[in-house]
């Protein structure tokens, strides 16, 4: 008899965990350009996880350059320090939030995502190549 509602249970449980996790993400702070510089200046890794053609536009100077629709396939090769302290960013803020996400779902755990994007990062004087 049992057995007969695991299958509901089991989906009552997936949805509660995934309500939790949505909480959590929310609550992780979202620095913007001016609170991330210091980070930067210490020598934090910055993850540019917009499209190549933006890539090569321009780009915050000793960035590493990781798609958002790249990372799940690719973080574990190029990022293989998962307590490294990374700062996601890409043109909005969206992108940014979706791979520090993933990220953080792949067992990565000092992931920040910033507040708006590139053109934030270029207006508060951070060091870009074009």
């Amino acid at each position: 008899m049992i057995f007969r509602y695991l299958p509901i249970l089991l989906v009552l449980v997936t949805v509660a965990l995934l309500a939790l996790n949505l909480r959590a993400a929310d609550a992780v702070p979202r620095p913007t350009a001016a609170e991330v510089r210091g980070k930067y200046d210490a020598g934090v890794l910055f993850v540019d996880v917009r499209t190549d053609d933006e890539w090569s536009a321009g780009h915050l100077r000793s960035a590493l350059h990781l798609p958002v629709d790249a990372v799940v396939g690719t973080a574990a090769t190029i990022l293989p320090d998962k307590d490294k302290p990374l700062v996601t960013y890409c043109q909005s803020g969206r992108r940014a939030e979706a791979a520090a996400e993933s990220l953080r779902t792949l067992g990565y755990t000092k992931v920040t995502a910033m507040a708006g994007g590139y053109d934030e990062l270029k207006a508060a004087g951070f060091p870009i190549d074009e």
